[in-house]
């Protein structure tokens, strides 16, 4: 019986959690309304709430990801679209996160006020090189007689609520803002799995498979809750903005997430250390590596691949970020943005440019550019909108992945909403 081989890894069918995020929005500038917005009414409390979604990447196409959610069926087109798109190392990511935030003055004519912050969140992303890609929806047998590499293939999964609290200090005349706040979080369902080295060779004519796999993976149970969470832990944000009144310039330097959440010893962790001969042998297609033990193998296969599981404690490090954003007033209608984020975790740097434009005395729209982060190239639509006691800003992101999703990648909203009490 000739050898073959159809991976199916874990994270093309976990980005079928399409939708749930993380507070690392490409577009919020402030997690607050920006200081140039509430730097006449220091003394007033302030509330409001943000939304941010995103779900990206620098290879699936929206069709795929779609199809993946649908009924877990891809088409050929979305396949080869995909394909298409691949680069040596290529990402995803798919976060949401919606919460609710709290600013009050410490006394009257303080500038001093403390940031209260409560919200949920799940996060997922991952990076892949393009064998592994082409190994799991094309098999093996276009490698014969030849040794195909998929190592690096990292994915993690992660959902929380979180509790914040901290300061915001003006000072230098009021035109310098800083915000530090430290979240408390509950961690729910956790998931993490690398594979540090795999190859696959496939002799000439399919009589046998040479495998070399190292790979580990780090789960929680499942059934947490708020009342019930399965990690604890707490992360630091630190937002400083500066306002240069004569340039008509804004200046945000922000760190985000900077933290980890613990699991206990109770964590389940499964690995795999082997190399395999594979004489004569069908292993069929996983449609889920999650769990060797769940992937429809042979006893006989699953002995081969020494698989051992064990519990133990385990820290999951948060997808930090380090933004730097730039606004200029150019005219007394218009404002020109410039952006760029560093991700501590699977993403690539992050550039953008936006434009708003004045269209009446409170109301801004615009359109932004980005380059970079989880994918090659977005184009978003912004609007922003204040008057004396309120502040909105939204954006809807990836417009080409909306408008052509069988080439384009990419969806996502943002929304900040924030309202002077008094």
């Amino acid at each position: 019986m000739r050898a073959n081989v159809k991976l199916s890894l874990l994270f093309f069918i976990a980005i079928s959690n399409y939708v749930t995020a993380q507070k690392n929005s490409d577009d919020s500038v402030a997690y607050h309304a920006p200081a140039a917005v509430v730097k006449s009414k220091l003394n007033l409390p302030m509330a409001g709430c943000l939304f941010d979604w995103q779900t990206n990447s620098t290879a699936f196409t929206n069709s795929f990801l779609l199809d993946v959610r649908r009924d877990l069926v891809l088409t050929r087109e979305s396949v080869d679209n995909s394909a298409k798109k691949l680069k040596n190392t290529n990402y995803f990511v798919n976060y949401a996160e919606g919460g609710i935030y709290y600013v009050f003055p410490l006394k009257k004519d303080s500038n001093l006020g403390i940031v209260i912050e409560s919200s949920a969140a799940t996060f997922q992303d991952a990076s892949f090189h393009k064998n592994t890609y082409n190994l799991v929806l094309y098999g093996n047998a276009r490698y014969r007689n030849e040794k195909l590499d998929f190592s690096g293939l990292f994915y993690r999964n992660i959902e929380y609520q979180k509790i914040g609290v901290g300061i915001r200090n003006y000072f230098q005349a009021k035109t310098q803002c800083i915000t530090a706040t430290i979240d408390f979080i509950l961690g729910d369902y956790a998931n993490q799995f690398k594979i540090e080295r795999g190859s696959i060779f496939t002799e000439q004519n399919g009589e046998f498979l040479d495998i070399d796999l190292r790979y580990e993976r780090h789960t929680s149970s499942l059934g947490a809750g708020i009342n019930n969470p399965k990690g604890y832990g707490a992360a630091l944000n630190i937002n400083w903005i500066k306002l240069f009144a004569k340039a008509k310039t804004t200046l945000c330097v922000e760190i985000r997430n900077m933290g980890l959440v613990h699991y206990g010893a109770t964590t389940g962790i499964q690995t795999v250390d082997t190399a395999i001969h594979f004489t004569g042998i069908d292993l069929g297609a996983f449609s889920s590596v999650s769990s060797f033990s769940s992937a429809g193998l042979k006893d006989s296969i699953l002995n081969k691949f020494n698989l051992e599981s064990r519990e133990e404690a385990f820290n999951f490090t948060l997808p930090s970020l380090l933004g730097i954003r730039v606004e200029h007033v150019l005219s007394p209608r218009s404002i020109i943005q410039f952006q760029t984020n560093a991700y501590l975790y699977n993403a690539l740097p992050m550039l953008k440019v936006g434009y708003l434009y004045l269209l009446n005395k409170n109301l801004y729209l615009g359109t932004g550019t980005r380059i970079g982060g989880y994918s090659k190239f977005d184009l978003d639509l912004m609007a922003r909108y204040r008057n004396k006691k309120m502040y909105f800003e939204f954006s809807l992101k990836s417009i080409e992945g909306l408008l052509n999703p069988k080439q384009g990648s990419g969806l996502g909203a943002f929304l900040d909403w924030s309202f002077y009490l008094k």
